[in-house]
């Protein structure tokens, strides 16, 4: 189930409109970054950059979280094995919980990266983070319709990965997003000494880490589709 999941994964972010969520997450994060970095050093203000550091850290994170509920809740329908995106409309209509769910991600993942072991391999994974949040927002989303589905089926058993599973998610998050690191590093080599270069290195870790998430992301909600699948035909 886990093996086949990574192929129905890479297979889901096959599709255009989940590269086209990526992006937009991407170049919003990105442009975010590039603010508060230019605002905190253009201003010599000791207090100035203390509140343009607070900013940088805190509202990264917490604007993560949000921009990844939203990506969540538009891709919802990708993720679960449709073809098109959740209609503008509907997320409107939900704005507040899709922001609540992104915040509730947001201090949850933070406190996981300060728990002993795992956590400073999430701490210093982008992509760990953001497909732990991705996981926990789909989950807020999506446990009372599976837990009504696997009720009316008669289904006693889990449908989501075990921890060891999850792990093992964790560490594909954290490769991919160091291998497209270390791609961009070699890119960025003719740029060094630019300010394109000094920004890509700043923020790439980052910005590429919504792509090794959102990934991840998609092989996880392919797990939980197979595994529901097999447990209604057997």
């Amino acid at each position: 189930m886990f093996w086949n999941s990574i192929v129905g994964g890479l297979k889901l972010f096959s599709n255009s409109q989940v590269w086209g969520a990526c992006i937009i997450y991407a170049i919003v994060m990105f442009i975010f970054f590039f603010i508060v970095s230019k605002i905190t050093g253009d201003n010599e203000d000791s207090g100035s950059g203390i509140v343009g550091c607070f900013t940088f850290t805190i509202g990264g994170i917490a604007l993560e979280g949000i921009l990844m509920s939203l990506t969540v809740i538009f891709l919802f329908p990708i993720l679960l094995g449709q073809q098109s995106i959740t209609p503008i409309s509907e997320v409107l209509n939900f704005l507040w919980p899709i922001v609540k769910a992104g915040l509730i991600a947001t201090v949850i993942v933070t406190i996981i990266t300060i728990m002993p072991l795992i956590g400073s391999l999430i701490a210093y994974s982008p992509g760990a983070q953001t497909f732990l949040m991705g996981l926990i927002i789909f989950t807020l989303f999506t446990r009372d319709m599976f837990n009504t589905i696997l009720s009316e089926s008669n289904i006693q058993s889990s449908i989501y990965p075990t921890t060891w599973e999850i792990i093992g998610f964790v560490i594909i998050a954290t490769a991919l997003t160091w291998l497209l690191i270390g791609i961009l590093s070699l890119i960025s080599l003719p740029f060094s000494n630019t300010a394109l270069g000094v920004m890509m290195s700043m923020f790439g870790g980052q910005v590429l880490g919504v792509f090794g998430g959102i990934i991840t992301l998609c092989m996880y909600t392919n797990f939980i589709q197979l595994s529901l699948l097999d447990k209604i035909l057997y």
